[in-house]
């Protein structure tokens, strides 16, 4: 039963009325952005810069590889076509998923609703939103939202990491695992293997710096390989163990009896993050997430 404001001492009313003011002040925030389609953008100016910063280092490697490299040997026979629609389905699947966990819902806790007397069992209370939310969910400070099975907040996709679009971030992080992968191998075998480019337009300012520019492509290959590689190693190793992120941190220096336990098999925890659809399916980035949780919610009263 709700406490009377008027039984409350001056401390305990001051608190609540602090509360009611912070939690209006968060369902008002501006910070997201909707866009068409259900998708959304959030305004914060640190994210938008580390997205910038992701996008344009993909644009750099998309573009100087096949233009300096691939193309060319193509051109000379060096190279067989299949290896330039290799590396350009990668660079796709990179931007797909990357535009999907940037710009989808990752899964916000509406205000307004409450849920079924079914779906509220061991639901704890936000007391930033003052809503009811559902195990593994947590506050973000800076999207302002609760999120379902939050990871964490990445700032280099400008948006949380939780239950609706964990799967994207993780196709995000292996395929450019594995086109950074892919450019860097380019980059060995263009200076150590392949002949020199006989039919190239040395008065083309890509061709003039071709050295310099193939060697932007290396470092900015070796920042991506690494940041993904490190990204997907720990996110397959949570969702192995069906912990976030956040759990993990939370729970890092306490004993192992404090720490609740796993009960969930490995395969299980995965087709929770992925959805229930053969595993090939995962490896899509075109698709939609199949047989996702369902939680049923009614407007408050």
């Amino acid at each position: 039963m709700e406490t009377n404001i008027f039984q409350m001492t001056t401390g305990e009313r001051d608190e609540k009325e602090f509360l009611l003011r912070e939690a209006d002040a968060i369902r008002r925030s501006p910070s997201i952005y909707w866009l068409p389609l259900g998708l959304k953008y959030l305004k914060e100016c640190r994210g938008s810069f580390f997205l910038s910063c992701i996008t344009l280092m993909w644009a750099y490697n998309s573009y100087f590889v096949p233009a300096l490299v691939l193309i060319p040997m193509h051109r000379e026979q060096q190279i067989g076509a299949w290896v330039i629609w290799v590396f350009m389905s990668l660079s796709l699947a990179t931007i797909v998923c990357l535009l999907r966990s940037c710009l989808s819902n990752p899964g916000y806790i509406p205000f307004h609703n409450r849920p079924t007397t079914l779906d509220q069992m061991n639901w704890s209370h936000c007391k930033k939103c003052l809503i009811q939310r559902p195990l593994k969910s947590h506050h973000c400070s800076r999207c302002q939202r609760c999120v379902r099975r939050m990871d964490h907040h990445c700032p280099w996709i400008n948006n949380c990491v939780g239950e609706d679009n964990q799967w994207t971030f993780v196709l995000l992080l292996l395929y450019g695992f594995l086109l950074s992968s892919t450019a860097l191998l380019i980059n060995v075998l263009h200076f150590y293997y392949f002949n020199p480019c006989s039919t190239c337009d040395t008065a083309l300012f890509r061709f003039r710096y071709e050295r310099s520019l193939m060697y932007g492509c290396f470092v900015t290959g070796c920042m991506l390989e690494f940041f993904c590689f490190t990204q997907l190693f720990t996110q397959i190793y949570n969702i192995s163990r069906d912990k976030t992120t956040v759990e993990s941190l939370i729970y890092a220096g306490k004993p192992p009896y404090e720490r609740p336990p796993n009960t969930k098999r490995p395969m299980d925890s995965f087709r929770d993050v992925f959805g229930r659809g053969h595993i090939l399916l995962w490896f899509n980035p075109f698709r939609s997430r199949l047989g996702r949780n369902i939680i049923v919610y009614s407007e408050v009263a």
